[in-house]
């Protein structure tokens, strides 16, 4: 048993270290900071990171992200909806329709090129940006995809796991 925990660990190392940063220009991607400052200018961000291989990820991009995006809009609500896609094998092109749809979509900086990696690259990224979180659902190695979270402008999650996301008029 301990034998093969050290070799999944070993292949995990080896694994994160093959992650290398995204080959796009700097304008499609997000950086904690970035993501930080966005957050301090709105009452309410909800983002979402999804992955291409992930159906449901993509179902809660198209079917509830986008709509309440639009509906932010349209209202005038001081929200902002910010998609980030964790999966190097995403295209371009599909950062770039959303943007031309108004939506706020990057990339991660480097998201490698495995669910794993991904997982990891998505924790990374929450932790840095907010290191004090206590999200439950990203406190292990395996959590689900896609990862929704909502944050005040303090920079507090107020969603204790990536399952739930509190309704724009919840405090």
């Amino acid at each position: 048993m301990r034998e093969s925990n050290l070799l999944v660990a070993s292949i995990f190392i080896l694994l994160s270290a093959c992650t290398d940063p995204m080959d796009v220009d700097p304008q499609w991607i997000i950086t904690p900071n970035e993501l930080k400052i966005i957050t301090q200018e709105h009452k309410r961000t909800y983002v979402l990171f999804w992955t291409d291989w992930c159906s449901g990820s993509k179902l809660t991009r198209d079917h509830l992200f986008i709509p309440f995006a639009d509906t932010i809009h349209r209202s005038g609500l001081d929200m902002a909806v910010i998609l980030i896609a964790a999966d190097e094998n995403i295209p371009l092109d599909t950062i770039k329709k959303q943007r031309d749809q108004g939506l706020d979509a990057y990339y991660l900086q480097a998201p490698g090129g495995s669910p794993i990696l991904h997982r990891q690259a998505i924790k990374k990224f929450i932790n840095d940006a907010f290191p004090e979180n206590d999200l439950e659902a990203i406190s292990g190695m395996f959590f689900p995809i896609p990862v929704k979270l909502v944050i005040d402008h303090d920079q507090k999650i107020l969603n204790r796991s990536s399952r739930e996301v509190p309704a724009p008029w919840e405090e």
